[in-house]
């Protein structure tokens, strides 16, 4: 059921969000609203801006001023109710609570907090020069309701004060110390391999977790009726910064962009409640069977990182297996923590070209490669006019090192023996591509958002659309 709003309930601006001036919209058609603690900002429209100058109001006052005749702009109650609704979960909005007499009565002016358990489940935590994150990463995890029984650290070679943290914090946790950096993927499996349960948490260093995100991943698991063809769990992310929009809820991959995490600055409002699975799992956080490991096969090393993840679950589709969608766990992610852009950009250029070369084939191959190729050529030249030469390297040194493993990939890699529909399939079994952020990635809530997207997921027999949906 998607979350609703008393009409009657008084709605205030929220102190921790301000209004910021944007220089590169004199129309001033864009209004930005910034986080004052993280200084993440958040897009909205002229009508989102003068409902917010609203504020304090209740959804009927807010109805009542902009369905007068009198000067004001008309805004339908439809839309002034997912403008309030959005602004309210996302948290640029707060409201009075009006409890019950009868029920404040009856309630106990303290709760009793349920025993901690602990669960057959291995953490596995990759970590490189992350001392900012580590602290907040492994509280957070320690006080999860539902425990794991093995907590390893696997890191990269730190320079920073990272493993000296836990080893003085967490000295439970079992640091496997890498002598150099092997990077994501590597790492994983070797975390993985020192495994000693059926089901695996994998993460990365920079999330926080909520404290029922462990227990919600793990009866997502119980849940399901057919535990032998599960590869995975997949929980929904959400930014750190801006902890009201999404993230992702597992990630996706299209010939028209970069591969990402799907439902990127989306505002969870009730309509994944029926979201069963997805089609890929982002790696940053995913709890994954041991059956899977060993019927899948480890992460493929070569990429590193980025790419391996969308990797892994298309080898996984091919198996006949599935991921499992967990909305109800939420994690916080550090947007970009992890890897610097330049190193990101490298990576992420080759790892995509790697992906598509290993495992499509015929028409799918040729057109996703096209428009691989096109877009990278308007960005080598947007880099050229920009005098941004620093990527421009990062381009041409992606496509040498993609080159160096061509051979291996055509030779020894391409193994994938599955019927191109099997493939093809792939793209179809996952959420399309929905994402609403600017060219600066900051979530947008506006109009074109609200009626191309919220409006039907309050329909009875809503599923997500099957075309992507975009505004950036």
């Amino acid at each position: 059921m998607l979350s609703n709003l008393n009409n009657t309930d008084i709605f205030y601006f929220n102190p921790l969000f301000q209004w910021v001036e944007s220089p590169e919209d004199p129309k001033k058609e864009k209004w930005f609203l910034r986080h004052v603690e993280t200084e993440a900002e958040v897009e909205t429209d002229q009508m989102g801006k003068s409902i917010l100058d609203s504020i304090p109001c209740s959804l009927d006052s807010l109805v009542e001023k902009f369905s007068n005749p009198d000067g004001h702009t008309y805004i339908s109650p439809k839309l002034i109710r997912f403008y309030l609704l959005l602004f309210w979960k996302s948290g640029i909005l707060v409201h009075e609570e009006k409890e019950d007499p009868a029920h404040a009565a009856n309630h106990s002016s303290f709760s009793i907090t349920p025993p901690v358990e602990t669960a057959d489940i291995s953490a596995v935590i990759v970590t490189f020069n992350g001392a900012r994150f580590i602290g907040p990463n492994l509280e957070t995890l320690f006080k999860q309701n539902l425990k794991p029984s093995q907590f390893i650290v696997v890191d990269n070679a730190s320079t920073d004060r990272t493993v000296t943290i836990i080893e003085q914090n967490f000295p439970d946790i079992h640091i496997i110390r890498n002598k150099k950096n092997v990077h994501y993927a590597a790492a994983v499996n070797t975390g993985v391999q020192a495994a000693a349960n059926d089901l695996i948490l994998i993460l990365n260093q920079d999330l926080v977790f909520e404290e029922g995100f462990i227990r919600n991943l793990y009866r997502r698991y119980i849940e399901e009726s057919d535990k032998e063809t599960a590869a995975g769990v997949v929980p929904q992310m959400r930014f750190n910064k801006l902890q009201g929009f999404i993230d992702g809820i597992g990630n996706f991959i299209t010939e028209k962009n970069w591969g990402s995490d799907n439902f990127f600055g989306v505002v969870d409002i009730g309509q994944f409640e029926k979201l069963a699975y997805v089609g890929s799992a982002c790696f940053g956080a995913v709890m994954v069977t041991r059956k899977a490991w060993e019927t899948v096969g480890p992460l493929d090393e070569t990429y590193r990182s980025f790419y391996e993840d969308v990797d892994w679950s298309m080898r996984a589709h091919l198996k006949g297996m599935k991921l499992l969608a967990a909305p109800q766990a939420i994690v916080y992610h550090e947007f970009g923590g992890s890897y610097p852009s330049g190193l990101k950009l490298y990576l992420a250029a080759k790892n995509r070209l790697r992906f598509v070369i290993k495992h499509l084939r015929g028409k799918l191959l040729r057109k996703f490669l096209f428009k691989y190729i096109k877009m990278d050529i308007k960005s080598a030249l947007a880099f050229i006019r920009r005098k941004v030469y620093k990527n421009l390297w990062y381009y041409a040194r992606a496509y040498m090192k993609l080159m160096v493993e061509l051979p291996t990939i055509l030779y020894r890699e391409r193994k994938n023996k599955a019927n191109p529909g099997s493939i093809e399939s792939f793209f179809t079994q996952m959420p399309p591509y929905v994402a609403f952020s600017n060219s600066k990635l900051d979530p947008v809530i506006n109009k074109h958002v609200i009626r191309s997207y919220y409006y039907f997921t309050e329909m009875d027999d809503f599923v997500f659309p099957g075309e992507p949906i975009v505004d950036c």
